[in-house]
Order: C-alpha cells, then structure tokens, then sequence
C-alpha cells in the first residue's frame, strides 16, 4: 500500500536522491543539484558517510521539516549477492542519514513507500529512477505538455529510451530485463562502457582487426580523443588510472589493438575512435526507431517528413549529435530531440531523475495536507 506524505508546511522542502552503482546524485526541490562519483562495488560501506557529505556542502544541509525522495539503481552493483540485498544495504544506510519518518522511497508505478515497506517489497523499488524521471517530465508544463513520442535519459553507463505518447509512459516493462529486451534500456554510455562492449573489430590502417576484450579503454576515452568531452587532468577515473585527458586516451585506445603511441599515430587513433562512436550511436539509434515503430509520427509540411519529437536528458549531448547526424540519411522520416536543458540549469540535468524524484515527492506532500 502506498504511504501518504503528510506535508509540513504549504512547500515543503525535498532532498531527491539518484543512488546509482556509479554515482550518486542529489538535488534540492529549489533545483540545487550535486554529483559525486561513487563505485558502489567498491565504496559501499562508506554510502551513508557519502551522503551526509554531499549534504553538508549544500550549505544549509538538513534542516527540520526537509524530507528525502529517494530512487535507486545501485542494488545491481555486485558488491551484493542478490537486487534484494542490494536494495535493502541501501535502505538501511538512508536509515542512518535521515530521520526515517520523513524518507520515502519511489516505487515503479510511481507510488511512495515507506524505509520499511520498500525493504518488505524490494523488487517494488529496484532500478526505479527512470520511470520517476519520464513520469515528473510529462507531467511539466508547458513543455511536459509537448506530444513527446520518447524521453531519453543518457548517463555514464546507460541509455533509457522511454515510449510516450499523449503525456504518458507506454510500457509494460518493470525491470531491467524486460526494458533491456524491448530496447528501453541499452547498456551503453558516455563514460564507462568498456570499447570491447561496443566493437569487437576495427579498421586498423586498412586491414580489421579484432580489438582485445580487455577493459583497456572506455567510451569516455573514445570522447576525449573526438573531443565531445574536456581534458581533466586532474581527474584519474579512467581505465588505466590515469589521467582524463586527450594524451592518454590516445595510449589507451591503441592498447585495444595491441599497440601504443610509438606505432600507432593519432590519425589512426581518431580513426578508431571515430567507428567506435559510430557504432554506439547506432546501437542508440536502432533501439530509439525500435521503440518509435507504433508512435504517431507528425506530419511536417514544409520538409514532407514525418517528425517525431523526442526529449532528451543527462549529459549525452555529444551522443545525441551523432544521431542527429545518422538520422539525417533517412529522408522520409526526422527525429527532432530537444534538450531537457532548453528548460533547465545544465548542471541539474545532469541530476534529472533526483529532481524528478524531489519535485514528485514535494507535489505529493502538498496534495496529501
């Protein structure tokens, strides 16, 4: 059964939260939003922790009357012996953040739950924060009142491509399976995705060649080389620990063929790195025409196209041109993607589904007074 929020206050305040397996997110109902890096696999005891830091830098931090909205996809990291254990880990750590009685937990089908009910039906509230985010962006307006036929979100691991038609969400799916067989779900992204997921052979100085399925080189080293991302030096996420730069990149894309900068030189490198991206993109774009078959496409009359308009979230801009590109060959149809950003501070997008969460949950707690 769905808990009630009962509201304090005619506009309560709400700390959202996006706990993922990659990176946790936070975002205020007043659109102050923050990010931190956060390998689940490897820092899980240090969740809790994490959080109470991330909201102290807020300045204000908890206050009374705030409440928690929380949405999750971090039960999958395998740190966890099963999603169930995963999900109840994280629900006790929210435990020790926030004063239980004024957390709730988003449940797929957009109810809210209570700490204690989300960990009775943990299935309920696993990999939730896609449908917070499609449910909270269809609901705006008057941009959410637009004829989306699709809401993507692109993060640093996966692509959601969510169906929609008349304001609302069209899918069946509840988990990552099903939404990973219907194409909802694409486990591809701008960052982690390893380029031995995405190719296994590249053109090498004109002769292919099969790439090493080692974790040699992501998709963020694929970015930094094609120059969709920014160098940061000081930053050593990467695949070999060291720096997030163009340099590096380069040395890590031509270990994928068993080679290095000494023989292999950056036309070749950008080369790779230019299929690469080709073939994530159209991966995307395979899985987005899958899901736009049924839509109703609208007719434009000056171009003679049928148009579909598709809004896009997260930070995959770079992605996004690449299909924009792909899709500029198919010349009776046209995907028109508008950026969630158009609305939007840049840096809160990037936290879309923890504002999702925040805005839901802070609608809910007025209604229920």
């Amino acid at each position: 059964m769905q808990e009630s929020l009962i509201g304090i206050g005619k506009s309560p305040r709400v700390w959202g939260l996006d706990i993922g397996g990659a990176n946790i997110k936070i975002c205020l109902s007043d659109g102050h939003s923050m990010s931190l890096p956060f390998p689940m696999w490897l820092r899980y005891q240090q969740l809790a922790e994490s959080i109470q830091n991330l909201i102290q830098q807020t300045g204000t931090g908890w206050i009374d009357g705030d409440w928690a909205a929380v949405t999750m996809t971090g039960e999958l990291a395998d740190c966890f012996r099963s999603r169930s254990q995963g999900v109840r880990y994280i629900l006790d750590q929210l435990s020790n953040v926030f004063p239980p009685q004024q957390c709730r937990v988003y449940a797929v089908g957009g109810t809210w739950l209570t700490i204690k009910q989300a960990a009775n039906v943990p299935w309920d509230v696993a990999a939730s924060n896609w449908h917070a985010l499609a449910k909270w962006c269809l609901a705006q307006h008057p941009w959410g009142s637009l004829d989306w036929h699709a809401v993507i979100d692109i993060g640093s691991t996966t692509v959601d491509i969510l169906p929609t038609a008349q304001g609302q969400l069209l899918t069946q799916a509840k988990t990552d399976r099903q939404r990973m067989q219907l194409g909802q779900l694409v486990y591809t992204g701008m960052q982690r995705t390893p380029v031995a997921a995405v190719v296994q052979s590249l053109l090498v100085t004109g002769c292919r060649c099969p790439v090493m399925a080692e974790r040699f080189a992501t998709m963020d080293d694929v970015n930094l080389v094609l120059q969709a991302s920014y160098d940061m030096p000081d930053d050593c996420d990467s695949a070999d620990g060291r720096p997030r730069t163009r340099q590096f990149a380069m040395e890590r894309l031509a270990r994928m063929v068993g080679e290095d900068l000494e023989t292999l030189g950056p036309v070749e490198i950008e080369s790779m790195a230019s299929q690469i991206a080709l073939a994530q993109t159209q991966q995307i774009n395979a899985a987005l025409l899958r899901n736009l078959v049924h839509a109703q496409w609208t007719d434009d009359d000056q171009s003679g196209q049928s148009v579909a308009k598709v809004l896009v979230s997260g930070h995959g801009r770079p992605l996004i041109e690449r299909l924009k590109r792909l899709q500029s060959e198919n010349a009776g149809q046209r995907v028109e993607f508008i950026y969630l950003d158009q609305f939007l501070p840049p840096e809160t997008v990037r936290c879309a589904p923890a504002l999702a969460v925040a805005m839901l949950a802070q609608e809910s707690l007025r209604t229920s007074q």
